[in-house]
């Protein structure tokens, strides 16, 4: 099921990446075409917001390729310890949390899940967990059913 999950993340920012390259090539498609007019300085501002533009999105690709490249690379733990850590897959009563890199809420199949890095606020609040242990987070409980 982890690995399933992960697929999921991995194709979840594919798909990112691949709309973000068909905006950049669209910017670069419309930054050939413009032609310059009389009123130059309308000119000169139109292509200087599509270039900011432009660099906005190749700064998103950049970290969106830095996910993926993170998510390929995930260690499989041996969870028979059922410790959390990079990598783990956390079922609670209230869904589940894939310990990868911060996409938030994904759809697999019928089910949500949440992937979370370790930075996220909520996953300090898992470490030291195991299965049969109550979490609070934001006067939250969640019932830790498996860890995998």
């Amino acid at each position: 099921m982890k690995d399933n999950y992960r697929v999921v993340c991995e194709e979840f920012l594919k798909n990112r990446l691949d709309a973000m390259k068909r905006d950049v090539q669209a910017i670069r498609n419309d930054l050939e075409s413009e032609t310059k007019s009389s009123a130059g300085d309308k000119y000169e501002t139109s292509r200087e917001m599509m270039k900011q533009e432009e660099n906005k999105i190749a700064e998103s690709i950049e970290k969106l390729s830095n996910q993926l490249k993170m998510i390929q690379m995930l260690p499989v733990p041996d969870n028979n310890n059922g410790k959390i850590g990079l990598g783990s897959l956390i079922r609670t009563d209230k869904g589940d949390f894939y310990i990868s890199v911060a996409l938030g809420k994904l759809n697999y199949g019928s089910s949500i899940f949440f992937a979370i890095s370790i930075e996220a606020p909520i996953y300090t609040s898992f470490v030291g967990k195991k299965k049969g242990d109550v979490v609070v987070f934001n006067n939250n409980k969640f019932e830790i059913l498996e860890v995998m």
